[in-house]
């Protein structure tokens, strides 16, 4: 089992405003554990995929289209892919901060989920992008073995991950059939706001065609509606962006060029530094010295 521990700076996309997030990679699945104990400021917050959470510890307020949807301990809600809302976390005198969990669920794996699904042919539409969700004892009691397994008391096997989180969505449906309208949903192409898309995008290693998938486009659909927007092709903004992010980093961070390349994109040092010096007159390296 995959467990690494981030900082803020390295945290998942769902997390990135936590101090403390540990994470499980697991088939289909990426499932955070989120500790917040230092801020209770609004901050604006974007999920590239589908989201399914649950708080451990604290409230959740979630900001969307100027209402206001608040969360409290041992409650679930799912957060549709491509949301983009503000939040806030709250905690008690007592409590040592927000706590929660949060699962990643990818495409593949909610259609493989909906395979052994029997869909009610009466269709119900939701049009929430925040979804709050009824109580699940076997969703809870994965989220209990979750938490122990986080905090080094329980060992888990990868599999079972996968299993238990496909048991628990089952018996959400079980209790309340419609919910698997939303599941239905989660599948399907939505296309995502390219602006908004391709800011939380243009670090990550991946081809055009992926981007584009994610984005819910062909390829051919995403480079026309990205130049109607961006006005140049996909490869030069992102190209741009990335030296642009890299910059920032040299001259607001510790960072050196052997670090900053990879974190913002590129694969190979030297045709970074040949494209940092083509595009801003001046070598990555030099920047440092001068910031130092």
């Amino acid at each position: 089992m995959n467990l690494t521990t981030f900082t803020s700076s390295q945290a998942l996309f769902l997390c990135m405003d936590y101090k403390n997030v540990q994470i499980i990679q697991s088939e289909g699945i990426d499932i955070a554990m989120a500790l917040e104990g230092e801020s209770q400021a609004e901050h604006p917050v974007y999920y590239p995929c589908n989201v399914l959470c649950y708080v451990l510890q604290g409230t959740f307020h979630i900001r969307l289209d100027n209402e206001l949807k608040s969360f409290s301990e041992k409650q679930f809600l799912l957060i549709k892919k491509h949301t983009q809302c503000s939040c806030f976390k709250t905690w008690a005198d007592e409590q040592n901060g927000f706590q929660f969990l949060a699962f990643a669920l990818k495409d593949e794996f909610i259609s493989d989920f909906l395979k052994d699904i029997e869909i009610p042919k009466t269709k119900e539409i939701f049009l929430q992008k925040v979804i709050h969700l009824p109580h699940s004892p076997i969703l809870e009691g994965l989220m209990t073995s979750l938490h122990s397994y986080f905090n080094g008391n329980l060992q888990i096997q990868r599999p079972l991950v996968k299993l238990k989180t496909e048991e628990a969505l089952m018996g959400m449906i079980q209790s309340r059939p419609e919910l698997v309208h939303i599941f239905q949903e989660f599948t399907e192409p939505l296309k995502a706001g390219l602006l908004d898309f391709m800011e939380h995008h243009y670090t990550e290693k991946l081809p055009l065609e992926e981007l584009a998938k994610l984005s819910g486009r062909s390829l051919s659909t995403f480079n026309r509606d990205f130049r109607k927007i961006f006005h140049t092709s996909p490869h030069q903004w992102i190209k741009t962006k990335r030296l642009e992010l890299a910059k920032r980093l040299l001259t607001h961070t510790a960072s050196n060029p052997s670090e900053v390349y990879l974190k913002v994109g590129f694969e190979d040092l030297a045709h970074f530094s040949k494209s940092f010096k083509k595009h801003f007159g001046i070598n990555p390296s030099t920047v440092k010295k001068q910031m130092g």
